[in-house]
């Protein structure tokens, strides 16, 4: 098509080159796809998803045998439901008394189906075409009957900000919230103790040892060639020892099974005000089995505010109290009966290879992030 301006002609293409449903209505219709893997690209030249196959259906009309068969790209999702709220309005307008709509609730909020392209539009529009002024809404002929085009004049309505969470919670997720309520305690500070909250048996993990160990010996290599990584590294650790966060295991117990060992790293951030190095740990190495231990566990529900929820909902408040809890992941005690899960290897005093285990929540395990939320939650509610 060609677009005018005050500055001359040039000429366009359309918006929408192909026809798209959902995944959901291919699914519900059980048609037979095909392979398409095409890249959607919206407004502002934004990549906003892919095709996940393509179907061939006929769209029929509702007031007789006409239909057009075409080919359909599928999507997860084509939109929100339009119009986005109920339109309160009828049609007056004389021209449009007595006709026969393609769709007679086009103004009542429902899902789309489809989304008709330019390749099969011209198949399902017909000459004939009903006007009354430039103001008013125009009437199509279609194979399907009667389309209305008009702008929708509706009230700006703002949703109103949360005042509570209310999370909604995958399966997987809903049985690591009721794991933490059903399992965990307080000790006699106050202090939480939780459990791992594993979703298989730890039997299912091999030997994890070896990896951890050769992990030991690159960290130890770097410590050997950087002076200020091996003064940082250890006095990490070193603290995290004092602190009882972690604690040697006596050479009589190494062998107890089930066990798996973290290969831990250190994260250098030399402009950091507060820690310099951060040692971290990862739960996601596998072991000989091909299971890790963060593979053997729930994620738990993820109970952070929206940020733009909690912009708009401190606004509402006279007051605010914000606060930073020092060492936060480590606050919280695993239960001395899964230690065995949460294995080190580390150098002692005479630098001598050693084991050591890790008695709170530790960052790099999958539940760590959310447990940690859940904990902050219960803080809230919990008058101990």
């Amino acid at each position: 098509m060609q677009s005018s301006h005050l500055a001359g002609n040039c000429n366009s293409n359309s918006l929408l080159d192909d026809l798209i449903i959902p995944e959901s209505l291919s699914t519900q219709l059980n048609l037979e796809k095909g392979h398409s893997t095409l890249d959607v690209y919206g407004v502002g030249g934004k990549r906003t998803s892919q095709t996940r196959g393509i179907v061939t259906l006929a769209l029929l009309s509702r007031y007789g045998p006409l239909s057009v068969k075409i080919s359909a790209h599928i999507l997860k999702t084509l939109t929100t439901v339009l119009p986005t709220s109920k339109v309160h309005s009828k049609l007056t307008s004389p021209h449009l008394k007595g006709l026969n709509l393609a769709d007679p609730e086009f103004l009542t909020p429902r899902a789309i189906d489809v989304i008709i392209g330019a390749d099969f539009y011209g198949q399902l529009i017909k000459p004939n075409i009903i006007k009354h002024s430039s103001s008013s809404p125009i009437a199509q002929l279609s194979i399907f009957k009667w389309l209305i085009i008009s702008p929708i004049h509706a009230p700006v309505t703002l949703e109103e900000p949360r005042t509570s969470i209310e999370p909604q919670f995958t399966p997987e997720k809903e049985e690591g919230e009721l794991h933490f309520k059903t399992t965990h305690s307080r000790d006699s500070t106050g202090g939480y103790i939780v459990r791992i909250p594993l979703k298989s048996s730890p039997t299912a993990l091999g030997d994890s040892h070896h990896t951890a160990h050769l992990c030991l010996q690159r960290i130890l290599k770097r410590l050997g060639r950087d002076s200020q990584y091996h003064q940082l590294y250890t006095q990490f650790m070193l603290e995290y020892e004092r602190a009882d966060h972690m604690i040697k295991l006596d050479d009589n117990s190494t062998s107890r099974r089930p066990h798996y060992y973290l290969p831990h790293h250190g994260v250098l951030k030399p402009d950091s005000s507060t820690t310099k190095l951060r040692v971290v740990f990862n739960g996601s190495s596998a072991s000989s089995t091909g299971y890790s231990l963060n593979d053997l566990m729930h994620a738990g529900p993820n109970l952070m505010i929206n940020i733009f929820d909690l912009v708009i909902w401190i606004r509402r408040r006279k007051h605010l109290f914000a606060t930073d809890i020092t060492k936060m992941y480590r606050q919280i005690k695993i239960h001395p009966g899964e230690w065995d899960l949460q294995r080190i290897l580390w150098v002692d005093e005479q630098h001598a290879e050693s084991h050591y285990q890790l008695t709170t929540v530790t960052y790099g395990t999958k539940a760590a992030k959310n447990g940690l939320k859940k904990k902050a939650g219960e803080i809230n509610f919990d008058p101990k």
